[in-house]
């Protein structure tokens, strides 16, 4: 396939509906991708004009690039830039900060994706060949486990290269929620991570094939991307004013958490959950954690200014 247009697929994005499930059970079958990433249609009239929408944004000979890797990278990329610039204010050298991607990048997929198996051995894995545990191009990845491994990945990296961890952290934590937002786009794309069945005028109707069809549902992923781009907005803003090193990203933790928790109610994609879903208990422990980091980091009082990195 000959390399798309990537401007003239802008418009229908939310549309492309790829194989992947993310720290839920979504998207589309495999082998019925392209014959139903059509449309999405409006809940209360027409369907949204989206024909013929492709998943894929480019390919060059049998490399296939997809549309939801392409909104991951670009949140990866413009993380790491926003912390870079952030960090440089408190003397993180900005280079370093780019040399933190590649351990992130491997240590969220690793974690997410370990996560996602413990969760669903049972249902997926339990019986089946172990190459199946590393096949991802499917999808099957959890958010949680995924900031969890990425943040020992940086932990490591900031302790080899001697660099101040809670400055680290700060300097990345409203990056996460900006890469995360990116992500969330791309969920919107695959058709995983989706809502419960809704008659609101915004709500969005997947394309036949999908889990949800034909009924028209909560556009979770819309929910989930715009209060990830007003939590970065915030926690930004806030950091040029924080009081001590670590508040920022305490107070990530704990904003995310009350987040994630109200989301969940919206989330149609769980099955059989009695009172809570695994993404508000998590997110209650997170909470607990935050809450305790900021109370902990607090006394060390205003950070010092330091010499700026040329």
């Amino acid at each position: 396939m000959a390399i798309h247009c990537v401007f003239r697929q802008l418009a229908p994005l939310a549309a492309s509906i790829r194989v992947c499930r993310t720290d839920g059970k979504g998207g589309l079958p495999l082998g019925k991708v392209r014959e139903n990433s059509s449309t999405v249609e409006s809940a209360i009239g027409r369907p949204y004009d989206f024909a013929n929408v492709d998943p894929i944004a480019f390919s060059i000979g049998n490399f296939v690039v997809h549309w939801y890797g392409v909104f991951a990278a670009a949140g990866l990329l413009i993380g790491l830039k926003t912390a870079a610039s952030r960090g440089w204010r408190y003397g993180l050298p900005p280079q370093k900060v780019f040399d933190m991607g590649p351990w992130i990048v491997g240590g969220a997929i690793i974690g997410a994706r370990a996560f996602y198996v413990f969760t669903y051995w049972e249902e997926e894995f339990a019986g089946k060949g172990w190459a199946e545990v590393f096949w991802i191009r499917r999808g099957g990845l959890v958010f949680y486990g995924g900031f969890a491994a990425a943040a020992l990945a940086v932990i490591f990296y900031a302790s080899w290269k001697k660099l101040d961890l809670w400055r680290v952290a700060d300097a990345l934590a409203p990056s996460v929620a900006l890469g995360h937002a990116f992500g969330r786009i791309g969920c919107l794309m695959t058709g995983c991570c989706y809502g419960k069945v809704c008659e609101l005028p915004w709500a969005i109707r997947f394309p036949e094939g999908h889990q949800t069809h034909p009924d028209a549902v909560h556009p979770t992923q819309i929910y989930a991307a715009s209060l990830n781009f007003l939590l970065y907005a915030v926690l930004a803003f806030l950091y040029r004013r924080k009081s001590f090193d670590g508040q920022i990203f305490a107070l990530y933790l704990m904003a995310y958490a009350v987040v994630r928790a109200c989301l969940e109610i919206f989330r149609g994609d769980y099955a059989g959950q009695s009172l809570l879903t695994p993404g508000q208990t998590m997110g209650a422990m997170v909470f607990a954690v935050g809450l305790g980091l900021y109370f902990v980091r607090a006394p060390f009082g205003k950070p010092k200014a330091i010499a700026r990195p040329k």
